[in-house]
């Protein structure tokens, strides 16, 4: 089996360690700027030289805000494509993407590896199960000290940290958003606060609070930050007979085995030019939640504060 994997970041390692472990014998080809003489794997420099490749599939794991040229140009030859979360920075060209790797029947998975963890899968049966009634609101937190991230790094230079990148905490830790989908069903309509509140020294947003109402009826808010010291990631849900919470760091290893899980997947689509579990869809149902959550926090705040303090504003007149 022959695979390209566009860019070798932190995720791009990640990936090309778990290949190697699931096809020993593959074939791989790495797409970068410059080719570094200590790596022993075949590199590549350019697209026209990545497509002469001709692989059987490709890992896209180069920033958001690059994703939608790279993959378009494999779609368009047949190519199936994992691309990691998120699906790109922005809307533009991403449908045309997702149309065309259909017309090509080639699968697209988006990389929300969250949703093969054992422990969430276990919560959404026991949800659509019926174990807490009908679902009435979903909360889903994630928060961590993004310098914390990768302590051997410049955070400051990371993709995460660079809004042209494709970066801030909406973008990069959109798996939660995701999987209130999967959860909870289709969201009718978002309303939120983002900000940039830290001082990380960076041109993102560094914390967001959404909150949605969901067909069913259902509300959800949603929290993730880059700024919280103590690392934490949980999901609850409150239905009309229970409660269910799961907290997502409770065991390390089985996080990391996700990303295992969800590129063997990959691998079976590829072979078998079947439909993955994370569609380009989802991946655009969750862009379309974060330009729609921009908008409304760019014009629909209600400003309260006014010349006078509000405490003086409402003192009763004197006599």
């Amino acid at each position: 089996m022959k695979v390209l994997l566009v860019s070798l970041g932190a995720i791009g390692r990640r990936h090309l360690a778990n290949l190697r472990q699931l096809e020993p014998d593959a074939d791989v080809a790495i797409l970068r700027r410059a080719v570094d003489p200590a790596l022993d794997e075949k590199q590549l420099t350019t697209l026209d030289a990545a497509l002469a490749f001709a692989p059987d599939a490709a890992l896209i794991c180069s920033p958001a805000s690059q994703h939608v040229a790279v993959a378009t140009a494999l779609a368009a030859r047949g190519v199936p494509l994992f691309i990691e979360k998120p699906l790109s920075h922005n809307l533009d060209g991403v449908a045309e993407l997702i149309a065309l790797a259909r017309e090509k029947r080639a699968p697209l998975l988006v990389g929300y590896n969250l949703r093969f963890s054992p422990d969430l899968r276990e919560l959404r049966a026991a949800l659509h199960a019926g174990r807490i009634g009908r679902l009435l609101h979903l909360r889903a937190e994630v928060g961590q000290y993004l310098p914390d991230w990768r302590p051997a790094t410049d955070y400051r230079h990371s993709v995460t940290a660079q809004r042209d990148l494709g970066g801030g905490v909406l973008l990069e830790i959109s798996h939660e958003i995701d999987y209130a989908f999967w959860l909870a069903g289709e969201v009718e309509s978002v309303t939120a606060q983002i900000a940039t509140l830290g001082d990380l020294e960076c041109d993102v947003e560094d914390c967001a609070d959404l909150q949605l109402r969901f067909r069913s009826g259902a509300l959800g808010t949603i929290h993730l930050d880059l700024l919280d010291r103590v690392p934490h990631r949980t999901c609850r849900l409150i239905g009309t007979e229970g409660t269910l919470s799961l907290d997502l760091l409770s065991d390390p290893a089985a996080i990391g085995a996700t990303y295992l899980a969800i590129l063997r997947h990959f691998l079976h689509c590829a072979r078998t030019r079947t439909e993955p579990e994370i569609t380009g869809d989802d991946g655009l149902r969750v862009l379309e939640v974060i330009a729609a959550a921009r908008r409304f926090e760019k014009k629909n705040a209600v400003i309260l504060s006014e010349a006078q303090p509000r405490a003086q504003r409402l003192q009763p007149p004197s006599s």
